[in-house]
C-alpha cells in the first residue's frame, strides 16, 4: 500500500484508471447482453496494442524515470551518510 503522498496519489490515478475500464466493459455488457463475450472481444482488441505501448512507449519511459529517481535518491542517500559520520565524528 502506499506510504508516501505521492504514492497515495499515482495508487489512486492507477484505481482510477481500473475502475473507469471496468465500468466501461461492465456497462458494454449490460448493452450487449453477454459479459464474458465482451470480455473476451475487449481483451483480443486491445492486447496487441497494450502489448506494443508497453514494450515500446511505457516500459522505456518508467525504466528512465526510476533510473533517474534512484540516482537521485542514492546521492541524496550518500549526503545522509556523509552528514552522520561528520555527526558522529563531533
Amino acid at each position: 500500500m502506499p506510504r508516501t503522498r505521492t504514492q497515495r496519489i499515482v495508487f489512486s490515478i492507477l484505481m482510477a484508471f481500473a475502475m473507469v475500464y471496468g465500468m466501461e466493459l461492465y456497462n458494454q455488457a449490460l448493452l450487449a447482453g453477454e459479459l464474458v463475450a465482451t470480455w473476451l472481444q475487449a481483451v483480443a482488441l486491445n492486447f496487441p496494442m497494450a502489448l506494443l505501448w508497453q514494450l515500446f512507449v511505457a516500459g522505456p519511459a518508467v525504466r528512465a524515470v526510476v533510473r533517474t529517481l534512484g540516482s537521485t535518491m542514492s546521492h541524496l542517500g550518500r549526503g545522509i551518510e556523509a552528514a552522520s559520520v561528520t555527526q558522529d565524528q563531533s
